[in-house]
């Protein structure tokens, strides 16, 4: 559990396969009370997992976008980072892209469209 509160219409997938095989992918990571940052990282569970400081909880925010979160950020009782969709996100989150296909979810790149989406929100200003 990563955030307070539940909401019906939010997807949460809690073990992510990891389909690319390590490839470097466009992502923003946003750590507790600091401005989000793009960076480019592997695209491996254990680089996300050492992000996030611990195990993935992916959460889907459209069909293409997703914020990967700590699973446990509650029960360690991580920082605040911010709100969404009245709920409180702890801890650092990696926001990134996914493709769907037959086998589940990939990680993917951030496309320039989300990332300008992403930068539209109060939190980008924080």
């Amino acid at each position: 559990m990563v955030c307070r509160g539940q909401d019906a219409d939010r997807k949460a997938i809690h073990d992510k396969q990891l389909h690319n095989g390590g490839e470097r992918v466009r992502v923003i990571v946003k750590e507790p009370g600091k401005d989000p940052e793009e960076r480019e990282i592997q695209n491996e569970l254990e680089e996300i997992q050492k992000i996030v400081g611990g195990f993935i909880e992916i959460v889907r925010m459209h069909d293409d976008l997703v914020m990967v979160v700590n699973e446990e950020g509650l029960l360690l009782d991580l920082p605040y980072n911010f709100d969404y969709w009245g709920d409180s996100i702890v801890g650092t989150v990696i926001f990134c892209g996914e493709t769907l296909g037959e086998d589940g979810g990939e990680l993917c790149d951030l496309t320039d469209e989300q990332i300008m989406y992403l930068k539209g929100w109060t939190f980008w200003w924080l």
